[in-house]
């Protein structure tokens, strides 16, 4: 079960064996040569998470693994990205998780994605 709420959106299963959600900005963004930050709450994290930003068909797909921590707080996961072309124009991030394999509960909150360009 998906629900958007308050500008981000709350994921809750009681078992996942693998899951996606799609994350569209209102208009293609850089993510070259900064941070990107995720601030999140998660009572149930998701295993093998990988966020998966997306600017249409190329060679080699970018993915950046990421791990969220059980907290009842918000928390915040700040991610570097290299200063390359394959970061800009994007029009989607996809946020994998799962194993595949055995189903797990999920229960997260994701309340924010920002980006911090470079100095």
């Amino acid at each position: 079960q998906g629900v958007q709420r308050d500008g981000g959106f709350y994921l809750r299963s009681d078992a996942v064996r693998s899951g996606a959600v799609t994350i569209k900005p209102p208009e293609p963004v850089g993510l070259s040569n900064g941070a990107l930050l995720i601030r999140y709450r998660a009572a149930q994290p998701p295993v093998n998470s990988i966020l998966v930003p997306d600017n249409g068909p190329m060679a080699f797909r970018n993915e950046i693994f990421i791990r969220f921590d059980r907290t009842e707080t918000e928390k915040e996961i700040r991610i570097p990205m290299p200063a390359t072309p394959g970061l800009e124009n994007i029009k989607e991030l996809v946020l994998q998780f799962g194993s595949g394999r055995e189903s797990a509960p999920v229960d997260l909150t994701i309340s924010g994605f920002e980006f911090v360009p470079g100095k």
